[in-house]
């Protein structure tokens, strides 16, 4: 098998005679989603002498100060309180842009290192869904309606503080779908607390933006930490009915090696189960899936040739269905090589191509484009996006016409740098 190695502005395109042969992971048996099997002094003198006068009037104002300083005290209580709800968990603090500057979700406050993502609000809805992680490590959801913003600022119209246990620099996904067993439009978040255990919050359609713990915590699951963002998680509707569920991946503490767990949302209760996991994927790199159904599709960091690899299982019941994890193309980069723990990042057409992002070892944000086709997916076209902080986390959104690429700049802005047809559109910070 023959590799090429393009530096950018170029193309690299090539298949893959037998790429399964190489790559070792622990399989267990899989079933489809529908039923799945078992983680920022100078004096003056007021012109009057120093008579009883004098006194009355330094008295005076020392009573007016320490009146201030006790009210300020306790009115400074109460909105702290009202702002955090708890020690840790789910909050449903909530509130509109027109925060003032020191509170906690005041515009555009980012934790440096924190995790990026930008979804869809459902498959029929133009709202865009941010989450990151302000100073005080609290997660804090966005949600962005286009109708109200024409000059594409990307300014969140209504905030919420989500979950307040978050690590500090822990990843964070989410997913938005409808969810069968309830028929709610559901918002899922999944992040991992300070004890390094996976942790994730939800609400829906019907919660009034109540968030609720979900099923992950109670599995005590450990992962590496915070400073690796191997953390992914996708959904889809599967053909088989009423076969609907998530795929979880993140990077186990305990064997160092990427673990598949999975649910099915198809059911009131949550019962979330073990399933294969990977000794060739590099735990302190992105890795990212995504829902091309019936396929759901793995990109990630090989840890023995380091480069990005693409990996992907069927959930078929065709006489063809091979039930088991299959691999394509890798895509060598080289000059500058991958950053050793870059994130990585997907979007995904709708059609055939998923646009990847990634870091390389000068900060550069890179992306790639792939044309999706089993074994056959190719990788063409691959362009430098912009320079972000070293391990900046990642995210991409397909806007219809334009791929929208969301990134930590020097300054510590979330920055986001729309492109079509090969040119940037735009690129603004984010007001969270």
């Amino acid at each position: 098998m023959e590799h090429t190695t393009n530096s950018l502005p170029e193309v690299s395109e090539y298949d893959q005679d037998d790429p399964n042969s190489r790559h070792k992971h622990s399989q267990h048996a899989q079933q489809d989603y529908a039923s799945p099997s078992s983680h920022r002094n100078r004096k003056s003198i007021c012109g009057l002498p120093v008579t009883g006068g004098f006194i009355a009037l330094v008295s005076a104002i020392l009573v007016i100060i320490i009146l201030a300083a006790v009210l300020g005290g306790i009115l400074g209580s109460r909105r702290s309180h009202s702002e955090i709800t708890g020690n840790g968990g789910p909050s449903n603090s909530s509130s509109s842009n027109s925060s003032s500057p020191g509170e906690t979700n005041r515009p555009g406050s980012a934790q440096i290192g924190t995790g990026v993502v930008a979804i869809q609000l459902g498959s029929d809805n133009s709202n865009l869904l941010t989450y990151v992680q302000n100073p005080l490590n609290q997660i804090v959801e966005g949600i962005w309606d286009p109708g109200n913003d024409s000059a594409m600022t990307l300014g969140s119209s209504t905030r919420s503080i989500i979950a307040t246990d978050a690590k500090q620099d822990s990843p964070i996904v989410a997913l938005s779908y409808t969810r069968n067993a309830t028929g709610l439009l559901t918002r899922h978040v999944i992040y991992i607390d300070d004890n390094n255990y996976l942790q994730d919050v939800l609400t829906d359609s019907h919660s009034n933006n109540q968030w609720s713990n979900g099923g992950l915590g109670a599995t005590k699951t450990q992962t590496v930490g915070s400073s690796s963002a191997a953390l992914a998680a996708c959904w889809g509707d599967f053909i088989q009915a009423p076969g609907q569920g998530i795929r979880l991946y993140y990077g186990a503490a305990s064997d160092n090696v990427v673990q598949e767990m999975g649910t099915d949302t198809s059911n009131v209760t949550w019962d979330w189960q073990y399933y294969d996991n990977w000794n060739d994927m590099d735990t302190q790199a992105g890795v990212v899936c995504n829902a091309h159904d019936p396929i759901v599709e793995l990109f990630y960091v090989n840890s023995t040739t380091s480069n990005l690899q693409q990996a992907w299982f069927e959930y078929d019941t065709g006489p063809d269905a091979l039930w088991e994890w299959q691999y394509g193309p890798e895509y060598q980069q080289s000059n500058p090589p991958l950053a050793a723990d870059t994130s990585v990042a997907v979007s995904f057409d709708g059609n055939n191509t998923d646009t990847l992002t990634f870091q390389l070892q000068n900060g550069t944000v890179q992306a790639v484009t792939a044309t999706v086709n089993y074994n056959a997916t190719r990788f063409a076209g691959a362009w430098p996006v912009a320079a972000a902080i070293p391990a900046s986390k990642l995210a991409n959104w397909w806007a219809g016409n334009d791929t929208v690429f969301f990134y930590q700049d020097s300054n510590a802005d979330i920055m986001a740098s729309g492109w079509a047809d090969g040119q940037e559109t735009f690129n603004t910070s984010v007001s969270f």
